[in-house]
């Protein structure tokens, strides 16, 4: 071999500018760590894919999180309301009583009122007619069903706690379509 720089028979490898972290290491042990690099998988930006990866399942674990959360405090009322006071004593008149929470003038309205608290509370919800003091017919929106004036009360207080309606009042239920 003739070690003439000149010579065309001798094969170099082209001069690349050094980089910073590889600028002492030889050209050819240079190219051997590029291609082993590239081979694996190593290659620079490969971490790129498994950091988005990460970031979805957080963002997806965060989201999984809040909804339960939300869906929990949407079921909240009704879990109290479900729930019978330890000192609630049946009443003796065999009365049933239930939480008027609102007159409308119109069927539609007090129809309307009754889907939104059936989906919020999920306790049954009916709508009666009764008259007012001037004789104009009214809708009245009427939640549940107890047997002791108490739990009606506590589901009335619970309602109002979480800003599911904002007045309500105890009626028996005989006369809650009058």
């Amino acid at each position: 071999m003739n070690g003439n720089p000149e010579d065309p028979t001798v094969r170099r490898a082209p001069e690349e500018p050094p980089t910073p972290d590889q600028g002492h290491l030889p050209p050819r042990l240079r190219e051997r760590m590029e291609a082993r690099d590239h081979r694996s998988g190593r290659a620079r930006g490969g971490g790129v894919g498994l950091t988005v990866l990460v970031l979805l399942l957080l963002v997806a674990a965060g989201g999984f999180v809040w909804w339960r959360s939300y869906q929990s405090s949407n079921n909240l009322a009704a879990r109290h309301m479900g729930e019978q006071p330890a000192s609630a004593v049946p009443d003796q008149t065999n009365q049933a009583y239930g939480v008027s929470v609102g007159r409308f003038p119109s069927e539609d309205a007090a129809i309307g009122e009754r889907d939104r608290l059936t989906g919020v509370t999920h306790l049954p919800v009916s709508v009666g007619q009764s008259t007012g003091a001037d004789g104009a017919i009214q809708f009245r929106v009427i939640l549940g069903s107890y047997t002791t004036r108490a739990e009606a009360e506590s589901t009335g207080h619970v309602l109002q706690q979480q800003a599911i309606v904002k007045d309500w009042q105890v009626v028996p239920l005989s006369q809650s379509t009058m």
